[in-house]
């Protein structure tokens, strides 16, 4: 018995982006090392990001910390090599 079709508002969206030739060798390297496509790791990526966001406040609050501790000591070292 063949299953029932599924509505318009049912069926999965088709989304297609390009990347460039180095984001898109090393998505063709993650996607072997984990014996996936890279179709399944850019669903995967894709997925996740809509459902946990970018970075959770603790992440963006320690990259933005480090951030400032480089940029503290690129600024000293200018100030200090001059």
């Amino acid at each position: 018995m063949a299953s029932p079709k599924k509505s318009k508002s049912e069926k999965a969206q088709f989304i297609a982006f390009r990347l460039s030739r180095a984001y898109a060798e090393k998505l063709a390297s993650l996607a072997e090392a984990a014996n996936l496509t890279p179709n399944q790791i850019s669903r995967i990526a894709t997925m996740h990001m809509v459902n946990n966001g970018l970075l959770s406040l603790s992440e963006r609050i320690e990259f933005v910390s480090d951030e400032l501790i480089r940029l503290r000591r690129d600024f000293n070292d200018a100030v200090v090599n001059e």
